[in-house]
């Protein structure tokens, strides 16, 4: 359960960061500009979408941890942490930007943060639509 709160603050502080670049990108020193500004709006979009799955599932985890299977919780849990681990790598990468450390990130791993994201959106909806019957 304390995995999934980290995974969901993890996104949220990572999304927040991102929004943050780019809003001050232009008062700034230009790092995220064209494709890269377009591919991390995306991924912050993705993250937010991520956090709102793992909301949900962290509320009905919350509400039913006694009669919830000790398998669901530990498989959960898992992948709660693999998120967190993500999450925490994406939120590093858009710190580099912001604090001038990088120049830029290779598209290609936006792209895969995102394809993870996405992956593990899906499998928070599923334990949610399973914990929810």
């Amino acid at each position: 359960m304390d995995d999934v709160l980290a995974s969901t603050e993890n996104a949220r502080a990572a999304a927040y960061s991102i929004d943050d670049l780019l809003r001050n990108n232009d008062a700034k020193n230009n790092t995220a500009s064209g494709p890269l500004a377009g591919n991390l709006g995306t991924l912050a979009v993705r993250l937010q979408q991520f956090r709102q799955h793992s909301d949900q599932l962290g509320q009905w985890l919350q509400a039913g941890v006694s009669s919830t299977s000790p398998n669901i919780q530990s498989t959960v849990s898992e992948l709660a942490d693999e998120c967190r681990k993500v999450t925490v790598i994406v939120f590093n990468e858009v710190d580099r930007l912001r604090d001038g450390t990088s120049q830029t990130v290779d598209p290609k791993i936006l792209a895969e943060y995102d394809n993870v994201l996405a992956a593990f959106s899906r499998a928070f909806v599923f334990f949610t639509q399973i914990l929810s019957l």
